[in-house]
């Protein structure tokens, strides 16, 4: 099994950003190098990022604002539903004259 791994390897394994990986251990002397790359044993990568990064790991902070944005996109969603209906209403409509109400209706959303 292979001892040393890549940031990206890690990253992919971690399920992390590689950007973080990349941050957090710049300062950290790496376990060895291959083709000239720096390699790091698992444990220190996990050392030095603070854990696997599951959703355990995460702040408090962080789950509150995935929940927000999750309560965000939701209400787009349905609001997106909305619109779509009453532009279906508003092509149905056979004239001008008879699509401007519901087109004025619509323009409250």
């Amino acid at each position: 099994m292979k001892s040393l791994f890549s940031i990206n390897k890690a990253a992919d394994l971690l399920e992390r950003d590689r950007a973080t990986l990349v941050r957090a251990l710049r300062h950290v002397a790496p376990d060895g190098h291959e083709r000239g790359q720096p390699r790091y044993r698992m444990r220190t990568i996990v050392e030095t990022v603070g854990g696997s990064g599951g959703p355990e790991q995460r702040p408090s902070g962080h789950d509150r604002l995935r929940s927000r944005l999750g309560e965000i996109a939701d209400e787009l969603e349905r609001t997106n539903k909305e619109l779509d209906a009453k532009r279906e209403v508003i092509k149905a409509q056979p004239t001008l004259d008879a699509k401007q109400p519901h087109s004025r209706a619509a323009e409250s959303l």
